[in-house]
């Protein structure tokens, strides 16, 4: 029995460590002034020596390194962040803190007066957020944020002034689809890996009211092959002139433009047709004949074209036309090269071998520069419905409905017939391309192509709303 009582006296006689939680309590014996404490552990310890219990230190501000006694009996809850570094106890106590419960731990064999240091907890700050990449439909917004305590994990965007917003783990944020000339109020916070917020940033912008009538059609084809009767010719497209032109196919696209007039309703002798967009110029074609005209009435002379001789439908376009024009519209028209050294006719050829041929990369003949042409052939072969791109032009016969470029009357080209010289190339009016003399009168439409910088101001396209361009 006596080794007993003895083992059991040691063992209450033993050192021994008491681990507590301390959370909703707060002991110590200083009256109720608040004392502010440097960031000095020495300073601190001074001044708080000599008390049994927990005294709480709260920073009082942000990155002040300044400390006020709290008289509260609770442990922060937001806000604040543990001070490990200047947190502890006179008699050689440990402390530590759980994050998930807001208790301070002590770990201690004696009676001791301790101090638990709570830094304000530093939030992230925008620095500032800039708009770049103003389109008439985008915005783009940059953030430059500094972080606070944690790490910026997630930035919100709003267009609407804060009531809808947009999560992104990027500090950078395109809004597209917006009105044109529209101002915007946008609003942006950050969040921290804790899930603290900054304050909201805002800021006003407003989407480009100028709008290139080359990027408008662009727009109307939105990436989507056919989409409003819009292809991309580029080389994955079947068939394609490859030449990352976009033309309009089909029956009757929304490609009407009203050139030459402001009238509300636009004349009929103003009306226009877009064959496509060519580099970042429009090329336009006029919707109806200006008349029957030889492509060149001496027949001895043929269809000779080249620095000093020049077929009769050059003046017809580039003088009796062009002069017709007002200058306020004839200035939107640019000089363009046309490629003029013909072709031989081989009527089994396709839309994409009349254009190598024709006009692409093969031919290497006389190039004419000049403000007003005529269509091609290969022009006249991607305006029918891209399913027929594969078809002979001298087939079209059955087909022509589905092409928009169809007038339904002879009609002549700028191409000229190499191998005969007194041919050059046109439309029948009842089916595709063939040849005609050339001191015969044929319908003729002007085409040209429209300088890049003219802008879209309005229209859908159609003949009865055409498109408006800016004057």
């Amino acid at each position: 029995m006596g080794i007993n009582k003895q083992k059991i006296l040691i063992g209450v006689c033993s050192v021994f460590i008491v681990i507590f939680g301390v959370g909703l309590y707060l002991w110590f014996n200083k009256d109720n002034n608040t004392q502010v404490y440097k960031n000095n552990r020495d300073e601190v310890k001074e001044q708080i020596s000599g008390f049994n219990g927990i005294s709480m230190m709260y920073e009082t501000g942000p990155g002040t390194g300044e400390y006020s006694e709290s008289k509260s009996s609770l442990w922060p809850e937001d806000g604040y962040i543990f001070n490990d570094t200047l947190s502890g106890c006179e008699n050689g106590g440990e402390l530590s803190w759980n994050s998930e419960t807001n208790t301070v731990n002590l770990l201690s064999n004696s009676s001791d007066a301790c101090y638990v240091y709570f830094d304000a907890y530093i939030i992230p700050v925008i620095n500032s957020v800039t708009t770049s990449n103003i389109t008439t439909d985008s915005i783009t917004l940059t953030v430059n944020v500094t972080n606070g305590n944690n790490q910026v994990t997630t930035y919100y965007y709003s267009k609407d002034n804060g009531n809808s917003y947009e999560t992104s783990n990027s500090n950078k944020y395109t809004f597209s689809g917006l009105d044109m000339g529209t101002e915007y109020n946008f609003s942006v916070y950050v969040e921290d890996s804790l899930g603290y917020k900054s304050e909201v940033y805002t800021l006003s912008e407003t989407t480009d009211d100028t709008l290139l009538l080359a990027d408008w059609v662009i727009n109307q084809y939105g990436g989507v092959q056919g989409n409003n009767g819009i292809y991309y010719h580029t080389s994955s497209l079947a068939n394609s002139a490859r030449d990352n032109s976009y033309r309009y196919s089909g029956v009757n696209p929304n490609n009407y433009v009203c050139f030459g007039s402001t009238a509300s309703t636009c004349p009929s002798d103003s009306l226009y047709r877009i064959i496509g967009v060519f580099g970042n110029q429009i090329k336009l074609i006029k919707n109806t004949s200006i008349g029957n005209y030889a492509w060149h009435s001496d027949y001895d002379q043929g269809n000779t074209w080249n620095a000093t001789t020049k077929p009769d439908i050059y003046t017809t376009l580039n003088s009796t036309y062009l002069n017709s024009i007002e200058n306020i519209w004839s200035s939107k028209i640019t000089t363009h090269n046309y490629k003029v050294g013909g072709m031989a006719r081989d009527d089994s050829y396709t839309a994409k071998q009349y254009y190598d041929v024709e006009a692409g990369a093969s031919q290497t003949g006389y190039v004419e520069s000049m403000k007003i042409g005529l269509m091609y052939v290969s022009d006249f072969g991607y305006a029918i419905s891209n399913n027929y791109w594969t078809t002979a032009l001298y087939n079209y016969d059955d087909t022509v409905n589905n092409n928009w470029l169809y007038l339904n009357s002879d009609e002549w080209t700028i191409s000229r017939n190499f191998d005969s010289s007194t041919y050059a190339f046109g439309v029948y009016s009842s089916r595709g391309p063939s040849r005609f003399g050339v001191s015969s009168t044929r319908s003729i439409r002007p085409v040209f192509y429209l300088n890049s910088n003219v802008q879209y101001s309005s229209g859908s396209g159609t003949s009865s709303d055409p498109i408006r361009l800016v004057v």
